[in-house]
């Protein structure tokens, strides 16, 4: 069956550039020689797709793929038995079904902890410390209680610290630094019980510049949407309808698109179920034969009107939806400014059910 899918032509299609992703990594590998660079792919690799970004980097050389759920793990193995960092939240009765090898879990509260010690097996865990963003974390108060339990089970082995940064894409920067003055005194305190972390890692994308740590858990970067690195995906579609539209007629639900002059109406397969965003009903761009057209009307669940004017579409043609080019009116970059929202958001709801190709 899923042979035979694999055979269909798809109406939307994401292709993610395979060269694009190695020279985002390379990027970062070559401008800090001194850190371990952790690819991040949880939300199916920020909308990249979890097994085409595996089919990548495979070949790489890193510790840790980084996800949030130990199902992302599972899916990883399908395809490289490679060790697994999980960064979210679990809860503490289903350890006992978690295969440990290769896996490394990050604990942000005693519960979790003494559940662990509970199992009486070698496991790695990345001890999570709240410096300030208030979301996940060990307080620094009851940092020393957390030691002490992992020093008193020696199947417990500290193999990391860390934290997370609220504000480190802020140009004011005074958040961060007293973020890192807490995470430098929780190590201190760490050490002193005796541990030696083998990795300390504070800092995502945004906070790259920081001294403080060993790695740099790679996300938004690793994908290009940073100033001096290239976007790896593109979204198309196909013209499956048009219409030609005369003066005064109106389009989609609530007529919220009146035609202006006569003009052809295109139609494509995608709408916000398959991840188009509904904030860019009337405001939104698309590319077709190297030209933008605006979305007409409100963006429906499966489908999407466009505004072709004096183009005529052509059916079954395809159609730019995200370009990877950052300056294009259908970039990512642009539909957040327009959708007043953030890239990540726009990337992790592209539907995990749309076909998705590496070149």
């Amino acid at each position: 069956m899923i042979s035979f899918c694999r055979q269909l032509t798809s109406l939307n299609l994401i292709t993610i550039n395979r060269a694009s992703i190695l020279h985002n990594l390379t990027y970062f590998q070559k401008k800090y020689p001194n850190k371990h660079i952790w690819p991040v792919l949880k939300s199916n690799a920020y909308g990249h797709g979890l097994v085409q970004m595996v089919s990548i980097l495979k070949s790489q050389d890193f510790d840790y793929y980084v996800v949030d759920s130990y199902y992302e793990a599972l899916q990883i193995w399908r395809h490289h038995r490679h060790p697994v960092l999980l960064i979210g939240p679990n809860h503490p009765d289903n350890f006992s079904y978690f295969k440990f090898k290769n896996l490394a879990l990050t604990i942000d509260n005693l519960r979790s902890l003494k559940a662990l010690v509970g199992l009486n097996k070698s496991i790695k865990i990345h001890l999570k410390i709240n410096t300030g963003m208030n979301r996940q974390g060990i307080d620094p108060k009851n940092l020393n209680l957390a030691l002490k339990i992992i020093k008193s089970n020696p199947k417990l082995q500290l193999e990391g610290l860390c934290s997370h940064l609220a504000d480190a894409d802020n140009s004011d920067q005074s958040f961060t630094k007293k973020q890192e003055i807490i995470f430098k005194d929780c190590l201190k305190k760490v050490q002193r019980f005796g541990f030696k972390p083998l990795f300390v890692h504070l800092s995502a994308t945004a906070g790259v510049f920081l001294t403080t740590g060993n790695v740099i858990r790679l996300g938004l970067g690793l994908y290009g949407y940073l100033p001096g690195l290239t976007p790896a995906l593109r979204l198309t579609s196909t013209i499956t309808g048009s219409h030609l539209l005369q003066k005064g007629d109106t389009v989609s639900y609530n007529r919220t698109f009146t035609a202006q002059k006569e003009g052809s109406l295109a139609i494509i397969p995608l709408g916000y179920f398959e991840g188009l965003d509904r904030r860019l009903s009337n405001r939104g761009f698309v590319k077709y034969k190297n030209k933008f057209y605006k979305i007409a009307g409100l963006v429906c669940m499966n489908l999407t009107c466009l505004d072709f004017a004096k183009t005529k579409p052509k059916l079954f043609a395809p159609v730019e939806i995200i370009s990877p080019n950052p300056v294009d009116k259908n970039s990512l970059a642009a539909h957040s400014l327009l959708a007043d929202t953030i890239i990540y958001e726009l990337l992790v709801h592209l539907s995990p059910i749309l076909r998705r190709q590496v070149i």
